[in-house]
């Protein structure tokens, strides 16, 4: 397990799974600061197909952490962020450039900065964060998914979304060419004490229900958690790549201000069992 100025501690892992023949998915995480007190952790899936998917995603991430290490998220997190994604985008553009084949590749971005303030969250595609606290978890992204716009009426539940045949048909990601459109939440999540948050690929949600996340993570260290998730996706035929990021607050944030509540989540799913 590794931990952060004994603020986070958190783990990763990422598997190709049972059907696919390369692994397109990718992880990041980075301290930032001169005293390290905040931590970048990143998830991207690419798709283009092999090897576009899988060029993308790890350009994406790389860029990421290669810009959040030569600036800081001060004063306006938000800004930061933005810039991130503009750092990866201009990556898959010179990259595309310089190859054409690739110009049609893309990735899914997911990026959740941890701080003393709370947790950022910058998002585009169908790759997720997920908040959990006690027996229950909250769906902190929306999947930018023609499935998930039946989530939104009404007619499509949350864990279907990422099983359903539409659920592949992206309405926005990052490519070379692609407006760059994330999602940027411009108040912090307020964690408490023994918040979890998770960050990972469709491939996940393929195989592992929300409720399933709160019975395979719960009484588990973070490395026993992230363990038993892969495991179960795998057991379940593993139809897709798969990458799970796991950080656990080892203390609350205090929001300076204004910050998204638990409470708040839209998609709230307590254990039911």
């Amino acid at each position: 397990m590794r931990e952060m100025q004994s603020r986070v501690r958190w783990e990763a892992a990422c598997e190709i799974g049972g059907v696919r023949e390369a692994n397109e998915d990718a992880w990041g995480a980075t301290t930032i600061g001169e005293n390290d007190d905040a931590l970048l952790l990143a998830v991207a899936d690419g798709m283009g197909g092999h090897p576009g998917g899988k060029i993308a995603s790890h350009l994406a991430v790389e860029s990421c952490m290669e810009e959040a290490k030569r600036s800081l998220p001060d004063p306006s997190v938000t800004d930061w962020l933005v810039r991130l994604f503009q750092a990866a985008k201009h990556q898959l553009a010179e990259h595309a450039e310089a190859h054409p084949s690739m110009r049609w590749m893309g990735t899914t971005l997911t990026l959740l900065l941890l701080q003393e303030d709370g947790g950022w969250v910058g998002h585009v595609g169908d790759s997720r964060v997920l908040w959990l606290r006690g027996k229950s978890v909250g769906l902190v992204t929306r999947d930018h998914s023609a499935a998930w716009e039946r989530v939104e009426r009404g007619t499509l539940s949350v864990d279907d979304a990422e099983r359903d045949p539409m659920g592949s048909l992206l309405t926005r990601h990052l490519g070379p060419f692609a407006p760059c459109e994330p999602d940027i939440f411009d108040l912090p999540l307020a964690i408490e004490k023994g918040d979890r948050l998770l960050l990972c690929s469709d491939g996940l949600g393929k195989v592992v229900g929300l409720e399933q996340i709160i019975n395979l993570t719960a009484h588990r260290t973070v490395k026993e958690a992230v363990a038993r998730l892969i495991k179960e996706t795998l057991a379940g035929g593993g139809p897709d790549n798969v990458t799970v990021v796991l950080a656990e607050a080892l203390a609350g944030a205090g929001p300076n201000g204004p910050s998204i509540d638990f409470q708040s989540l839209a998609y709230r799913f307590p254990l039911t069992s």
